[in-house]
Protein backbone atom coordinates (compact mmCIF):
# COMPACT_ATOMS: atom_id res chain seq x y z
CA UNK A 1 0.00 0.00 0.00
CA UNK A 2 2.79 2.45 0.88
CA UNK A 3 4.57 1.80 -2.41
CA UNK A 4 1.35 2.53 -4.25
CA UNK A 5 1.01 5.78 -2.27
CA UNK A 6 4.52 6.91 -3.13
CA UNK A 7 3.79 6.37 -6.82
CA UNK A 8 0.67 8.47 -6.61
CA UNK A 9 1.23 12.17 -6.44
CA UNK A 10 -1.67 14.02 -4.91
CA UNK A 11 -2.93 17.59 -4.83
CA UNK A 12 -1.82 18.12 -1.26
CA UNK A 13 1.72 17.00 -2.18
CA UNK A 14 1.98 19.68 -4.85
CA UNK A 15 0.50 22.22 -2.45
CA UNK A 16 2.96 21.24 0.30
CA UNK A 17 5.92 21.62 -2.04
CA UNK A 18 4.60 25.00 -3.15
CA UNK A 19 4.30 26.15 0.49
CA UNK A 20 7.82 24.92 1.25
CA UNK A 21 9.12 26.93 -1.68
CA UNK A 22 7.26 29.99 -0.43
CA UNK A 23 9.26 29.60 2.78
CA UNK A 24 12.49 29.57 0.73
CA UNK A 25 13.14 25.83 1.17
CA UNK A 26 15.59 24.49 -1.39
CA UNK A 27 14.82 21.21 -3.11
CA UNK A 28 17.78 18.83 -3.17
CA UNK A 29 18.07 15.98 -5.67
CA UNK A 30 20.30 13.88 -3.36
CA UNK A 31 17.84 14.03 -0.46
CA UNK A 32 14.89 13.38 -2.77
CA UNK A 33 16.62 10.34 -4.26
CA UNK A 34 17.52 9.01 -0.80
CA UNK A 35 13.85 9.12 0.17
CA UNK A 36 12.76 7.50 -3.08
CA UNK A 37 15.50 4.82 -2.98
CA UNK A 38 13.59 2.97 -0.27
CA UNK A 39 10.93 2.30 -2.92
CA UNK A 40 13.56 1.59 -5.61
CA UNK A 41 12.73 4.82 -7.39
CA UNK A 42 14.73 7.86 -8.41
CA UNK A 43 13.64 11.39 -9.15
CA UNK A 44 12.75 12.09 -12.77
CA UNK A 45 11.90 15.71 -13.53
CA UNK A 46 9.71 15.03 -16.56
CA UNK A 47 7.69 12.30 -14.80
CA UNK A 48 7.25 14.55 -11.78
CA UNK A 49 6.01 17.49 -13.88
CA UNK A 50 3.58 15.25 -15.78
CA UNK A 51 2.14 14.03 -12.49
CA UNK A 52 1.76 17.61 -11.29
CA UNK A 53 -0.03 18.58 -14.49
CA UNK A 54 -2.62 15.83 -14.01
CA UNK A 55 -3.75 17.38 -10.72
CA UNK A 56 -5.48 20.46 -12.12
CA UNK A 57 -9.01 18.98 -12.33
CA UNK A 58 -8.85 18.06 -8.63
CA UNK A 59 -7.06 21.13 -7.28
CA UNK A 60 -9.91 23.29 -5.97
CA UNK A 61 -12.15 20.46 -4.74
CA UNK A 62 -9.43 18.78 -2.72
CA UNK A 63 -7.88 21.90 -1.23
CA UNK A 64 -10.96 23.91 -0.30
CA UNK A 65 -11.77 21.48 2.50
CA UNK A 66 -8.22 21.73 3.84
CA UNK A 67 -7.31 25.41 3.60
CA UNK A 68 -9.16 28.71 3.81
CA UNK A 69 -7.80 30.36 0.67
CA UNK A 70 -6.92 28.11 -2.25
CA UNK A 71 -3.80 29.16 -4.14
CA UNK A 72 -4.41 29.22 -7.90
CA UNK A 73 -3.28 25.91 -9.40
CA UNK A 74 -1.20 27.56 -12.15
CA UNK A 75 0.69 29.71 -9.63
CA UNK A 76 1.64 26.66 -7.59
CA UNK A 77 2.50 24.61 -10.66
CA UNK A 78 4.71 27.33 -12.16
CA UNK A 79 6.64 27.79 -8.90
CA UNK A 80 7.19 24.06 -8.46
CA UNK A 81 8.21 23.55 -12.11
CA UNK A 82 10.80 26.31 -11.80
CA UNK A 83 12.21 24.88 -8.58
CA UNK A 84 12.34 21.35 -9.94
CA UNK A 85 14.22 22.46 -13.05
CA UNK A 86 16.75 24.17 -10.77
CA UNK A 87 17.06 21.20 -8.37
CA UNK A 88 20.61 20.51 -7.19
Amino acid sequence: MLKKRILLFEVRDLYDIYKMLERKTTLERELTNKKLAYHRLSFDTSVFIKRCERLQPHWNNELQSLIETVVPYQKALDAVKKAVKDIN
